[in-house]
């Protein structure tokens, strides 16, 4: 009867050993997969004042995919799309006509987390290319650049609020510098002359893959 009973202490400890192992590898695998994150995040742009006023408030969103380099450090690429009206007028400024916007950005750059908390803090700056594609409008005006590039960087700060293991809220205010890339033929909507600033809001879903 003793033996019996040792026997089966010993095979009850050897299946918690197992079990405690297994969760182990599921956790690591977790932590594995957990340094790639996707998000999905609804924005609105807000046009600084000066030539750049001359768009409206624009409406769009952001897919963003990041990558954890260290617990502190991540990398994150971003696509960017937003709509939004330009007004502009003949020599004259006797006729403004409105033009529909497709604002298409890809931006590259780091992420540092200020803390180590369930919700979590950051500062990232990015390096950002942009392509502006716009409708016809009114010949009268001249013909704008279709598309219209511009190069340029973004810098801001954000926050991760957890749902659960697999999903955060994040929210995130950027403040976006743009410089046109010239060609002389075409009109612009961005001010050749000086940097053309926008802000940006972003509310949306970061998913740990």
């Amino acid at each position: 009867m003793t033996n019996k009973l040792i026997q089966l202490m010993i095979l009850l400890l050897l299946l918690c050993g197992s079990v405690n192992a297994q969760d182990t590898e599921k956790k690591k695998a977790k932590n594995q997969k957990s340094k790639y994150t996707l998000a999905l995040m609804p924005a609105i742009t807000i046009p600084e004042k000066g030539h750049f006023y001359k768009y409206s408030v624009g409406y769009g969103f952001n897919i963003n995919a990041s990558y954890k380099l260290t617990e502190d450090i991540s990398l994150s690429g971003n696509i960017e799309i937003i709509f939004s009206d330009f007004k502009y007028s003949d020599m004259y400024s006797m006729f403004k006509y409105n033009v529909t916007s497709h604002w298409y950005s890809f931006d590259i750059g780091p992420k540092f987390f200020l803390n180590r908390g369930s919700t979590r803090i950051y500062l990232n700056s990015n390096f950002k290319y942009t392509l502006i594609y716009h409708s016809d409008g009114d010949k009268r005006t001249g013909e704008l650049l279709n598309p219209e590039p511009a190069m340029g960087f973004s810098f801001g700060f954000g926050f991760e609020i957890p749902v659960n293991d697999n999903f955060k809220i994040e929210v995130s205010p950027v403040c976006n510098i743009l410089y046109p890339i010239n060609s002389k033929e075409y009109i612009y909507t961005l001010n050749s002359n000086s940097f053309n600033a926008y802000y940006k809001i972003s509310l949306g879903l970061n998913y740990n893959l």
